[in-house]
């Protein structure tokens, strides 16, 4: 074994594999937007597939809407009610998911 004082003898060497992470695939980079950012009321996504959920949350974590593809009229959302600060998209659509932060002003 090796470290910063140089070789040990009296050192295991130990060895490991690592597996892939447990997160959920994500889009490619070009496959979703959100605009404008920063936003006022409307919130637009344009997608390359079709969206089956957004979440979004506010900066500590709390989710403050949960929409399905059913209530995405025209793909967009309203954050009319929304105090102003930092937001966190989760978008899901075609079992992969995407996180954007907005800023609703």
């Amino acid at each position: 074994a090796q470290n910063c004082g140089g070789l040990s003898s009296a050192s295991p060497v130990y060895s490991f594999t690592t597996q892939a992470n447990l997160s959920a695939e994500e889009f490619s980079a070009n496959s979703i937007s959100v605009f404008p950012n920063p936003v006022v009321d409307k919130l637009q996504i344009r997608s390359d597939v079709t969206v089956s959920n957004v979440q979004v949350f506010n900066i500590l974590g709390k989710q403050v809407i949960n929409l399905g593809s059913n209530e995405l009229p025209n793909n967009s959302i309203d954050m009319s009610t929304l105090k102003s600060g930092v937001y966190f998209l989760k978008i899901n659509a075609n079992g992969k998911e995407q996180t954007m932060k907005v800023i609703k002003e």
